[in-house]
């Protein structure tokens, strides 16, 4: 009988610890992750009809408009995969047929442009440029330039980036278009032109006959879905990064970027030494979000790195590199209804996000003056000691978090996204929290 009370006094005991341990650990991990609630991939939702009926371009136009020009510049590429053939001893060669190329070509350009410019099949090549390797065409802007109502054809204007397809995405040239789709027949034309016919008024362009249907100048119908368009907007930006960054710039808000950034030079010498990260980076997780007069996209790369797209029709994006430099709408909401334990853990997040965009001027701006000058009197200093001690993709993790006065202090553990290193870092980051959702912080590794 004693031994049976000792048992359930002993049994009672551990209930109560690992009861006061769950306890800790639940307050410690509180809701404090700045997470959207973002769909992971593969989570369809169809957009096709929302909010697009007064826009002069629907989304599904851009699609195939974009597509029309892609598949015009694999009809250039005289490597392009369609010319391999097997030959007697089983093995694939490129074999070249001129009149192929030259027929194939020709079936899709705009039959007013051959006509102006007495291009023919025999003389096709003597005016436009096939290539040997394959290119794509990065869309920076897209517009109407007429319709033909008796033929239900559109003519487009389109201008972007042409860029090697590999892993690099090199810049080659700038590409100009005008594109003709006769959407009755699902056929389309394309007429390459410069810079300078892009920028005059084209609206006096006459839309061209109806073209002879080719296998090469048809088009499909696209239904587009929230991650076919994110992936999509995430995939221009990340091209345009690599191949054209000045394009992104431009699409940035000037506060933005100013604050981000300070000028386009900094701009630009950000992304040349961030260049083979942006490489790797790959959409992972979106959410959408309906406002009034644009769609808001937010994005997140396998890294958790934050992107932000706000829409307002096909194509016309303004883009957030990060979701701290900016604090959005959905942020200040969620923040201002925290407690403090919440918004300390929001701003390490913030810490975070800068640390793994290399974003070393928003973390030392961020530090407390007394322990800036005690140990890190320039931004260079704290840039190389945290290369050299952390990852270049860190993945975050709340250990423990106490409070003393207005300091708090969270216990964290970093770990490397990209596993190279199997080593973990244990940080500990003390946080005072100022007026309007700002903050100071210092840090030290365990």
């Amino acid at each position: 009988m004693r031994n049976l009370k000792i048992a359930i006094f002993v049994s009672i005991c551990l209930i109560v610890v690992i009861s006061i341990i769950l306890i800790i650990l639940l307050n410690t991990n509180k809701d404090i992750e700045n997470d959207y609630s973002l769909q992971e991939l593969g989570e369809i939702e169809d957009i096709s009809d929302h909010s697009q009926k007064n826009h002069e371009i629907q989304t599904s136009e851009y699609f195939i408009v974009e597509k029309c020009v892609n598949k015009y510049m694999d009809l250039l590429n005289i490597k392009d995969i369609s010319y391999l053939v097997r030959d007697e001893n089983g093995q694939f060669d490129f074999q070249f047929d001129n009149d192929e190329i030259k027929k194939k070509i020709y079936s899709v350009l705009d039959k007013d442009f051959t006509t102006e410019n007495n291009i023919n099949k025999d003389n096709v090549l003597n005016y436009i440029k096939t290539v040997e390797e394959k290119y794509i065409f990065t869309p920076t802007e897209i517009g109407i330039v007429g319709k033909e109502e008796s033929l239900n054809a559109v003519m487009y204007k389109i201008k972007g980036v042409i860029q090697t397809s590999d892993y690099n995405k090199i810049r080659v040239a700038d590409g100009y278009y005008i594109v003709t789709l006769y959407k009755n027949n699902k056929l389309f034309s394309i007429r390459p032109i410069n810079e300078n016919t892009y920028n005059t008024n084209l609206s006096n362009t006459k839309i061209a006959i109806l073209p002879e249907k080719t296998e090469y100048n048809i088009f499909t119908n696209v239904k587009v879905d929230a991650q076919s368009n994110i992936q999509e907007y995430f995939n221009n930006c990340k091209n345009l990064m690599l191949a054209n960054s000045d394009e992104i710039y431009n699409k940035m808000s000037k506060e933005y970027r100013n604050k981000r950034f300070g000028s386009i030079d900094e701009f630009r010498k950000f992304m040349n030494e961030n260049k083979d990260k942006i490489k790797k980076l790959t959409l992972s997780k979106y959410l959408v979000n309906r406002k009034s007069d644009y769609d808001e996209y937010i994005c997140k790369d396998q890294y958790e790195n934050v992107y932000i797209f706000q829409v307002k029709e096909a194509h016309n994006y303004t883009v957030f590199l990060d979701s701290y430099t900016i604090d959005l709408l959905d942020f200040i909401e969620k923040y201002d209804k925290a407690d403090n334990q919440v918004k300390a853990g929001m701003n390490i997040e913030k810490i975070i996000y800068a640390l793994n965009s290399a974003d070393y001027k928003y973390m030392y701006n961020k530090l407390d003056d007394t322990f800036k000058s005690n140990n890190y009197k320039t931004q260079q200093e704290l840039e190389e000691y945290l290369i050299k001690n952390l990852y270049s993709f860190n993945k975050l993790e709340y250990l423990d978090y106490n409070v003393q006065g207005n300091i708090h202090t969270y216990k964290i553990r970093l770990t490397d996204y990209e596993k190279k290193d199997l080593n973990e870092k244990n940080l500990t980051i003390n946080m005072k929290l100022l007026n309007n959702r700002d903050f100071v912080f210092s840090f030290s590794i365990d």
